[in-house]
């Protein structure tokens, strides 16, 4: 695979990826079957550019072992009414600053409360007013001013007269900045900046994402195939107008009992606290300059640690009367299904203030969403349940959700109706791990605990709104669990059963004794961002920059529970230096 790679590195060829089943060749033997994608379809970025659009499906047959790739080079097919965007490129002229204070400086007979959000929508008016009658259409004009200077530069030759040039040429130099600035926005490349003539690696990254997420066809409800642009809009706004809509959860107390108050007077204190000019312009900065705030990093390698020993010794458990099985719940949906009534109740439970509670409520409840498809908004959708996907609070409510689940595990654990799994005789039991929505639960293989189990899971479905997704849900048994027992727990839970878990989560479940095909995906995902088409379009400087803020960084949630092989090291060092030294446009490759 690597000496492919390397053509298609040397080539500067792009992937076109595919529609349809996931691999496009086999071979049958008497007691397996080999599944390889040994066909694909691959494309310069010159081409891809003027054909954004271009779909690859893979075609099923029977009379060949090969599957036939159909490659169709379609249009984008967008209306222009998109939604307001600050762009970063306005700040270069004084003309926005002018406008964001003067609406600021306006008085709005609103209530208190509403004052801010209703001058944020002013600014957003007045900005797009304003871009639209003074910025004008950045690449009209430096298309515009590219063919003046043409015509300038004759008429300098012949007079000797430079002022207008050099005039021109500044003009389109302060363009081509706002240009770059447009196209980096665009692109949501956080790691590079703009300028240094690395506006193309921006287009060609903002035309991919824009390729990625077109929506050429969905199916609705009923089944039938919508392609028309309404269509889909009204297939997907039904969707999640169901989805964001309550389902009046019962039973509440039964799973509020079982969580204990956690919050004391100091703590709530503390939350309660006026906020500081420091605390704010602190967490100002800390914001991204052109995205809004996402989720905070969270330490997730003691559950991952503990996770992976644990399933090491169950795979490896083959004696005793009772086995040991792991169930991995998949939460349908898990932060968009979040009853809010729980939510409060919880919050409530564990201990917070009404201050306080009233303040995250108030974040929760006023939320609403309008749909993007194709560029394009669709609906007003007022939900009555979810926690908002990105939002920096939401990993953090979701977690006071799932102490529902916790305290019913919990109490089951006590109760010795579950039983968890002990790597040694005087160690600790563990029942289960709790990460956001990644979920682990450990039990004996039984019938009795799984019935219990079940009761769980449907208690706190009930309460919480939640729904576990069967499809995805897994079930792992250890060696000493009989194929009866296995079958009657699987017939009970209607999961499916693993031999082994992938990923948990995003890392090996196991790990053997060939250590590089375990970690294998970390070279392939290092590869993946330096392929050649990116190199090509990046300066040298560009280059540097993609190898310390991605490439090397990609390893690091890996190192910092596993150790990882030295050849695998040096592969990945190889695919860097390759990358670094590679030949860019015309100009001689470096031995």
């Amino acid at each position: 695979m690597q000496p492919f790679r390397e053509v298609l590195d040397e080539c500067r060829l792009i992937d076109l990826g595919f529609v349809g089943s996931n691999f496009t060749w086999h071979k049958h033997y008497p007691i397996y079957t080999v599944w390889e994608r040994l066909d694909r379809a691959v494309a310069s970025t010159e081409w891809l550019l003027k054909f954004p659009d271009t779909k690859v499906y893979h075609l099923d047959v029977t009379t060949s072992d090969h599957k036939p790739l159909w490659i169709c080079p379609d249009v984008m097919e967008c209306n222009q009414q998109r939604p307001f965007r600050f762009e970063q490129m306005w700040m270069t002229d004084k003309g926005c600053g002018a406008t964001i204070e003067g609406v600021w400086k306006e008085n709005f007979e609103e209530p208190r409360t509403e004052i801010l959000l209703k001058k944020i929508d002013r600014c957003g008016f007045e900005l797009t007013r304003w871009s639209k009658k003074n910025f004008g259409c950045v690449r009209k004009e430096l298309e515009g001013k590219r063919k003046l200077l043409a015509k300038v530069e004759k008429q300098a030759a012949r007079t000797g007269d430079t002022g207008r040039l050099r005039q021109l040429e500044s003009e389109i130099n302060a363009l081509m900045d706002k240009e770059a600035k447009m196209w980096k926005q665009r692109s949501r490349v956080a790691w590079l900046k703009d300028g240094d003539k690395n506006t193309r690696f921006f287009h060609t990254k903002a035309t991919q994402r824009r390729r990625r997420n077109y929506i050429k066809g969905i199916f609705d409800e009923t089944g039938k195939w919508c392609t028309q642009q309404n269509q889909i809009a009204d297939a997907v706004v039904n969707y999640y107008q169901q989805l964001f809509m309550s389902s009046n959860p019962e039973h509440i107390d039964e799973v509020l009992v079982e969580i204990p108050q956690k919050v004391t007077d100091e703590m709530n204190n503390v939350l309660t606290a006026t906020f500081t000019e420091e605390e704010v312009e602190k967490a100002l900065k800390q914001m991204e300059p052109l995205k809004s705030p996402g989720p905070d990093d969270r330490l997730i390698s003691d559950n991952i640690l503990v996770a992976f020993e644990t399933l090491h010794y169950m795979r490896n458990h083959c004696t005793g009367k009772t086995g040991f099985m792991a169930l991995k719940l998949d939460m349908s949906k898990a932060y968009d299904r979040v009853e809010w009534r729980f939510m409060e109740k919880v919050l409530y439970r564990m201990g917070f203030c009404d201050k306080w509670i009233n303040l995250m409520m108030e974040c929760i409840t006023t939320a609403t969403y309008s749909i993007l498809i194709n560029g394009d908004p669709y609906g007003n959708i007022v939900p009555s349940r979810g926690l908002r996907q990105g939002d920096p609070l939401s990993p953090y409510l979701f977690l006071f959700c799932t102490e529902g689940l916790h305290g019913l595990i919990t109490k089951a654990a006590n109760n010795g109706d579950i039983r968890g799994v002990s790597i040694c005789k005087i160690g600790p039991k563990l029942t289960h791990l709790l990460f956001a929505d990644d979920s682990l639960v450990f039990c004996r293989s039984t019938e009795a605990e799984c019935h219990h189990l079940l009761h769980i899971l449907s208690a706190y479905e009930r309460a919480s709104g939640q729904q576990v997704n069967r499809a995805k849900t897994n079930l792992f048994f250890s060696k000493s669990t009989s194929h009866e027992m296995q079958g009657h727990i699987k017939e009970a839970l209607r999961v499916e059963v693993v031999q082994q878990y992938d990923k948990y989560p995003g890392l090996p479940s196991f790990v053997g004794r060939n250590k590089k095909a375990s970690f294998d995906n970390i070279k392939q995902r290092v590869w993946k961002k330096l392929q050649g088409w990116e190199g090509n379009l990046l300066s040298q400087a560009g280059r540097e920059i993609l190898i310390k803020a991605v490439a090397q960084a990609l390893p690091i949630y890996t190192m910092s529970c596993f150790k990882l092989p030295i050849r695998l090291c040096h592969d990945i060092e190889a695919l860097i230096r390759r990358f670094f030294w590679r030949q860019r446009g015309n100009n001689r490759k470096i031995n």
